[in-house]
């Protein structure tokens, strides 16, 4: 049996395309706190949602092919519908991390800066 090449990098690349995932990432501290959402979607492509959002449901501004994201983090769980074709697709809370940064200087009379970063991953739909 013989493959061509380019069929064995097709294979390849296929196998390496993840599925879709929320990202969080926000700091407090001293200012004001910033944080960010974003979607990479199952191409591998980073699309960042505009605006403060950590919790509740939104439009998924600047994220056209977004009904509705909605994260409950309290559940562990997300759901984004999509524009397109109305789909709902699950999520569920994989990863959570919380730690200082910034280093002592960042610190103001001892109140210093925290990061969380959390990550939703596809699920089932359970509810």
């Amino acid at each position: 049996m013989q493959f061509s090449v380019s069929a064995t990098l097709f294979t390849l690349l296929l196998g390496a395309v993840d599925a879709t995932f929320i990202h969080q990432s926000a700091s407090t501290g001293v200012g004001l706190p910033v944080a960010s959402t974003s979607i990479t979607t199952d191409d591998g492509h980073f699309h960042a949602i505009k605006g403060y959002f950590l919790e509740g449901c939104t439009g998924a501004p600047g994220i056209d092919f977004v009904r509705e994201l909605c994260i409950d983090d309290g559940n562990k769980r997300a759901h984004i519908i999509w524009a397109t074709n109305g789909q709902r697709v699950c999520f569920t809370k994989t990863y959570s991390n919380s730690e200082t940064c910034g280093g002592s200087e960042g610190c103001w009379r001892g109140v210093c800066p925290r990061c969380w970063e959390m990550r939703y991953d596809e699920a089932p739909c359970t509810w």
